[in-house]
């Protein structure tokens, strides 16, 4: 995050790896009802406090596809809300600004059995983040 950022605090954590599962790369595309039909409720707006053109910077820093390159290993889980195609997207987006990202596609996996232990999809899961995701060099 940029230095101004009203979100980044003075000492953040070094970032080592990211991974989305089943988020958004481009959250924009979540937006005009598109969420509401997905979570049954709108979540974007409450979460940003305003619409993208009332809070312009808060969805500019919140959105990954503005941030290329970011810098680390991303590890990206398509299922309901990362379809699919929108991951390919994202990941030759990210690959052209020079990030790593891998992406692990779950068949009929809901969106949140995913995250759910014992679930079938979660094991997929959990398997990406401790053999990737905790064994990914340092930037």
């Amino acid at each position: 995050l940029a230095e101004d950022s009203e979100i980044r605090g003075a000492d953040p954590l070094p970032i080592q790896a990211a991974v989305a599962i089943d988020g958004p790369g481009d959250i924009r595309t979540m937006m005009n009802g598109v969420d509401e039909a997905i979570c049954g409720l709108p979540v974007i707006e409450p979460l940003f406090d305003g619409t993208a053109a009332e809070r312009p910077e808060r969805y500019t820093a919140a959105n990954p596809v503005e941030q290329l390159p970011i810098g680390v290993p991303q590890y990206l889980v398509a299922s309901v809300v990362l379809q699919p195609d929108a991951a390919a997207a994202y990941r030759e987006a990210a690959v052209a600004a020079g990030d790593r990202v891998e992406v692990l596609t779950l068949v009929r996996a809901g969106h949140f059995n995913m995250i759910a232990p014992g679930e079938p999809s979660w094991t997929e899961v959990e398997t990406l983040i401790v053999e990737r995701v905790f064994a990914a060099p340092a930037p």
